[in-house]
């Protein structure tokens, strides 16, 4: 479900022109992970480091939502415009 959301995100700051918060998100997944990874590890169970993944993926997927461009979602679906790119 995270990773749908994320592709979803992806594809609209890309839509938007902000490469720049893709490369974001997934340092915030990745940095996330690292962390919880390290942690759960030290229980050695494989459940943790599943847990880890989901559990950077969901955060990365909220500060994406939220927190990553607050005027991302406004133009896009308040206009109801769509993008026409170059002629």
């Amino acid at each position: 479900m995270f990773t749908t959301i994320t592709s979803l995100l992806t594809g609209a700051y890309l839509a938007r022109k902000r490469a720049g918060l893709v490369l974001a998100q997934a340092s915030v997944f990745n940095v996330v992970r690292l962390v919880l990874a390290v942690g759960f590890a030290a229980s050695r169970h494989v459940v943790g480091l599943i847990g880890a993944w989901a559990l950077g993926l969901a955060v990365a997927a909220a500060w994406g939502a939220t927190g990553a461009c607050p005027g991302l979602w406004e133009g896009a679906i308040a206009s109801g415009r769509r993008w026409r790119g170059r002629r």
